[in-house]
C-alpha cells in the first residue's frame, strides 16, 4: 500500500485518466503507487522505474504480485523505448523537499529514506522539472501526470507548467497536481 499522501496522488490518477492503457509509477521506490494503480486500472500495462537498483529489486518482487514491470533508470530515460509517445497517464510522489528544510524532516523517516527519495534542490521542485521536461516526449497526446507538492509551493509549480492544462487539488498543507498534455 502507499503512504497515506501518496494515496491521493493514486485517486487523483485514476480519477483524472480512468481508462489509460499505458500507465508509469516515475520514481517508484518499491512499486506501492504502481501496485496501487495496476489493482485500480487493471486493463493498464504499468511500469514502474526509479534510479536506486536496491528500490528497482524490492519494485521488481511487487511487480510480480501486482502485474507491473519495474525498470531501472532516471525518470522516463528507464523506461522501455516503445513506451515513447504512447504513456497515457504518469504518477509520481516526487522528492520535493527544498534543502533549507531537509533538517526538519522527522528522524525515524530520515533514518529509513535515502535523501535522494525527498530533497528536491533549492525550492523542492527540481524533480518536478525533470519530469516536465520529458512529459512531452513520453505522454501520449491527452495523457497526464499526476504528482503532490507542498502547498506553498503551488505558485511556482504553476509557473513550470507554462500553457500545459493544470488541475490543482489541496490535500491537507499540500496539493496534487493533475498536468495534461
Amino acid at each position: 500500500m502507499p503512504r497515506a499522501r501518496a494515496e491521493a496522488i493514486v485517486d487523483a490518477a485514476v480519477a483524472a485518466r480512468p481508462d489509460a492503457r499505458i500507465v508509469v509509477d516515475l520514481g517508484c521506490g518499491a512499486g506501492a503507487i504502481a501496485a496501487a494503480l495496476a489493482t485500480r486500472l487493471p486493463r493498464a500495462e504499468v511500469h514502474a522505474v526509479d534510479v536506486d537498483p536496491a528500490a528497482v529489486a524490492v519494485a521488481a518482487e511487487n511487480g510480480a504480485r501486482h502485474r507491473f514491470s519495474a525498470h531501472r533508470g532516471d525518470w522516463w530515460t528507464g523506461l522501455p523505448a516503445q513506451l515513447r509517445g504512447r504513456i497515457e497517464l504518469a504518477a509520481a510522489y516526487l522528492p520535493h523537499v527544498p534543502t533549507r528544510e531537509l533538517a526538519r524532516i522527522p528522524r525515524d523517516f530520515r533514518e529509513h529514506e535515502p535523501e535522494g527519495a525527498v530533497h528536491g534542490g533549492a525550492d523542492g521542485l527540481d524533480p518536478f522539472r525533470a519530469v516536465l521536461a520529458g512529459m512531452e516526449a513520453w505522454t501520449a497526446a491527452g495523457g497526464a501526470f499526476v504528482t503532490l507538492v507542498a502547498g506553498e509551493q503551488v505558485e511556482t509549480a504553476r509557473g513550470l507548467v507554462g500553457a500545459r492544462p493544470l488541475e490543482v487539488l489541496e490535500v491537507d498543507d499540500d496539493a496534487v497536481l493533475i498536468v495534461s498534455r
